[in-house]
């Protein structure tokens, strides 16, 4: 099988086909993304404070969630691995002359 490059999604097809967006629709998009990082700053404290409070629980607890974290990683990864195979394997059924 040769090296195709790869494809563009339909998605990033219509954002290229998307017009300009105007300085409204600009600045509600800042908007959002500032609340975001507000957000996040506002956990990030959290997390913190809980750490010097409480060290051992907290540390706990972040482990357990970056344990979840990895294992949906994984599967997923597996996943998309088998996709693929399949994906190759049909090619390659297909390609050959009956």
């Amino acid at each position: 099988m040769r090296d195709d490059p790869p494809r563009l999604g339909p998605w990033l097809r219509r954002y290229d086909r998307q017009e300009a967006t105007s300085p409204r629709e600009r600045m509600r998009e800042f908007v959002v993304a500032g609340g975001a990082a507000a957000g996040i700053l506002v956990v990030l404290a959290g997390v913190l404070l809980a750490f010097v409070r409480f060290p051992f629980p907290t540390l706990r607890v972040l482990v357990a969630v970056w344990g979840v974290g990895y294992v949906i990683y994984r599967v997923k990864r597996g996943r998309a691995d088998l996709r693929e195979r399949l994906m190759r394997a049909d090619l390659e059924r297909e390609g050959r002359p009956r």
